[in-house]
């Protein structure tokens, strides 16, 4: 058996390993075309991890000529290292001493190190895997060098418009990959991702820099419906635009809006169908602030849009009206259970009455579930109305709490107001 062995490893193997990488060449100035969102083609297959891989394997010095098992272990060194993965395929076809197989390790096993493939056989009468020698190191394409982690790809951008589909100019911005329009309805860069299911994106950006900007959209449009950036969702289940901060401290922002304009608005929703904004934070959260600004509805009159402002408090109270009337003098008043639910009963809450009638009534015998009107003097079955409010559940203790987030709230200071921003 350590003869065989050796015959096999010291003899060798000649193994020619393939590795298919496709490549998106920007066509020339001449040729170039955007997409069209309105124009969509047929979508592209995706290129998934597999690639086919080419051996020769020779015994005591002559092809095989077989049906064998094999074993492809894929490590970070050439001798020792870490196992990556490995793939067993069963009766791999030899003729010929040579042999073509699709691998297909996980696309997390190549993400731009160095990686040597070990090859183990098993073929007609052998006892068991015999590992051939040495390992054989995957190369990649040439031009597929430019993809590994920290490569810079430069280029000049050209300086005239490039023609999208609908004829519409647009300008590219001599940036990295910067998307910039002086059309009323162009667009400096369009993202478009195809897939039935799973994670995709039609646009990613990242920045590592303290102040840089992961996207950045401007459009520099006088007229017209302009966006600098614009975000379109056709699922039922998905979002026009996804904002996600993902920090443990520090004062960040998943979405961010800022507005120069003196009649502007940082931001803007509106909805047709549906609803309006949905604010989701965990129990003792701040669910929304606004900084130098009021809350208010917008209704419609007579005379215009008109602004009704919400009353502040500085705790988090709820209330809740009803009416009531007495019954010779007294009127006990059950608590709704709901709203119950949606406060803390427990605490101290407050109890305000208004008389309609010749009477004059006061609260007394607060419980978690109801509370007693009584007469003091006048007439003993007078109606009344009343507003109770008490402490939010899981929000008794919030009471003019800091806001450190909004100290350097240019709207509350105006003497931290920087100059306005230069615009690249």
């Amino acid at each position: 058996m350590k003869a065989w062995r050796f015959l096999l490893i010291s003899l060798g193997v000649v193994l020619m390993p393939v590795l298919l990488v496709a490549l998106v060449m920007r066509p020339s100035q001449s040729q170039a075309q955007g997409p069209d969102p309105q124009l969509q083609t047929q979508p592209m297959a995706l290129l998934d991890s597999t690639f086919t891989y080419q051996g020769q394997l020779k015994k005591d010095g002559h092809p095989v000529n077989d049906t064998c098992d094999m074993k492809f272990q894929l490590y970070d060194d050439a001798v020792a290292g870490n196992p990556i993965g490995d793939e067993i395929q069963a009766a791999v076809v030899v003729t010929a001493g040579l042999f073509t197989q699709q691998l297909s390790f996980s696309s997390d096993s190549f993400t731009g190190e160095a990686r040597w493939l070990e090859v183990s056989v098993q073929c007609s009468g052998d006892l068991g895997f015999f590992t051939l020698a040495p390992r054989q190191e995957l190369t990649a394409a040439p031009y597929a060098l430019s993809l590994r982690p920290g490569a810079v790809i430069e280029a000049a951008w050209p300086s005239g418009p490039l023609l999208t589909a609908n004829n519409t100019a647009t300008d590219v911005a001599s940036s990295g990959l910067g998307g910039q329009t002086a059309s009323t309805y162009g667009s400096g860069v369009v993202g478009y991702a195809v897939a039935d299911s799973g994670v995709a994106s039609g646009v990613t950006g990242m920045t590592n820099s303290d102040e840089g900007v992961g996207v950045y959209g401007w459009n520099t449009a006088t007229s017209g419906t302009a966006h600098g950036v614009s975000g379109k969702i056709d699922s039922p289940s998905g979002y026009g635009v996804y904002g996600f901060a993902n920090t443990s401290s520090g004062i960040n922002y998943g979405v961010y809006g800022y507005t120069t304009s003196s009649d502007g608005w940082a931001g803007g929703f509106s909805s047709i169908h549906g609803n309006g904004v949905w604010i989701s934070t965990l129990t003792a959260k701040v669910g929304l602030s606004v900084a130098g600004g009021s809350k208010n509805a917008v209704v419609r009159t007579a005379d215009g849009s008109r602004l009704l402002y919400s009353e502040e408090s500085s705790a988090v109270w709820f209330s809740d009206y009803g009416f009531g009337h007495l019954q010779d003098g007294v009127a006990i008043v059950p608590i709704d259970p709901v709203f119950a639910q949606t406060v803390n009963l427990a605490e101290p809450y407050h109890v305000f009455v208004q008389v309609y009638g010749a009477a004059e009534i006061y609260v007394t015998n607060r419980t978690p579930t109801q509370f007693e009107v009584q007469l003091l003097a006048g007439d003993a079955a007078a109606e009344f109305s009343y507003r109770l409010v008490a402490k939010r559940l899981g929000y008794e203790d919030a009471r003019l709490e800091r806001a450190p987030w909004a100290d350097n709230d240019p709207n509350l200071y105006p003497e931290l107001r920087p100059e306005a921003p230069v615009l690249p």
